[in-house]
């Protein structure tokens, strides 16, 4: 028999609540996790990017350059591993190896878990010739979803007219810069002018590495000397440690 003070989905005598905990307060739907809200805004930022920049977006995309990007994440991130990717992502090993070796490219969805995993926009993973994945961490998509996500600058071929005047220019300055500063000044990233550029892109490597040769030697040639007029004669240790 019920009482006159009984409620519905509660025990008639202790009065606890009978069903599951996630019902009581409005159901399933309006229990979200915060990793689910945050793939929901991703997801609704990423399309909506992708689809305010399709009328700007001229060639058609390169399926052989998703899969170079995805075998070089997978490289980078999980140190050749295809398996580990699976995990992350869930997704079929088999699928995944498909998609390195160009003969299927990624559903939109897939797109935007790799994206997302990558840390780079989807317009970029699309887009970009060449991309850098720099503080690759595999974690929840919360903690990724507070990172910021790095921008690609696409090298056009009037840009590339122009980086190559500069180029030549750079490989007559002195002391020669490093390519990592010069890839700063042109606001590029390294590898995307070596990609572009690998002649100029070498050169100005091998004239930074020459120059920090020669002037290592020198430094250390001053300090040598010293040492040889020195009484008691310091210990190769010693030595070392000046040199630092």
């Amino acid at each position: 028999m019920l009482s006159g003070d009984s409620q519905t989905g509660h025990c008639n005598k202790c009065g606890k609540w009978l069903g599951s905990y996630r019902y009581k307060n409005g159901g399933v739907n309006k229990i979200k996790k915060a990793d689910e809200i945050a793939w929901q805004l991703y997801v609704n930022h990423e399309l909506g990017e992708l689809i305010a920049a399709a009328p700007t977006i001229i060639s058609p995309i390169d399926s052989n350059r998703i899969s170079q990007t995805i075998s070089t994440f997978i490289n980078h991130a999980f140190q050749s591993n295809q398996a580990a990717l699976s995990r992350a992502i869930l997704v079929n090993q088999a699928t995944i190896g498909s998609w390195c070796k160009g003969k299927v490219i990624p559903q939109i969805d897939k797109l935007l878990l790799l994206s997302h995993q990558m840390r780079i926009k989807l317009l970029d993973f699309l887009t970009t010739d060449v991309l850098v994945f720099d503080n690759i961490a595999c974690g929840s998509l919360t903690n990724q979803a507070e990172q910021p996500r790095k921008s690609y600058t696409r090298i056009n071929s009037e840009r590339k007219q122009v980086l190559n005047i500069i180029l030549q220019e750079v490989i007559n300055e002195y002391p020669p810069p490093s390519l990592e500063d010069v890839a700063f000044r042109l606001k590029h990233y390294p590898l995307c002018l070596q990609h572009h550029f690998p002649e100029l892109c070498q050169i100005i490597k091998v004239r930074h590495t020459d120059y920090k040769s020669v002037s290592r030697q020198q430094k250390i040639q001053p300090i040598l000397e010293l040492a040889l007029q020195e009484f008691p004669p310091p210990s190769f240790l010693e030595i070392s440690r000046r040199l630092v």
